[in-house]
């Protein structure tokens, strides 16, 4: 077999590993991309608008930001606790 027949195959197989792996995100990009997906405006906290884009998080932002505005750390944490609550 030729080298560059022998890389052909390689590079073929090799392909769809690659693929699949880069489309696994961790769980702190999902949260990341959540978070950027309701802070539409883009200024780094959520606001009362912004978290009617999600019916869990409208019902507790009022207890959650307490001056209006719920940062990226504190809706990781909430995200967490709800998902923590699920799993029980």
């Amino acid at each position: 077999m030729s080298k560059t027949l022998l890389y052909a195959v390689v590079l073929a197989l090799s392909a769809p590993v690659y693929a699949a792996q880069s489309e696994q995100t961790t769980p702190s990009e999902d949260l990341h991309g959540q978070f950027m997906k309701l802070d539409a405006n883009h200024d780094g906290v959520i606001d009362r608008k912004e978290a009617k884009g999600d019916p869990a998080l409208k019902h507790s932002f009022r207890k959650l930001a307490k001056n209006g505005k719920l940062n990226e750390k504190g809706y990781d944490a909430w995200k967490n606790s709800q998902d923590r609550k699920q799993g029980s």
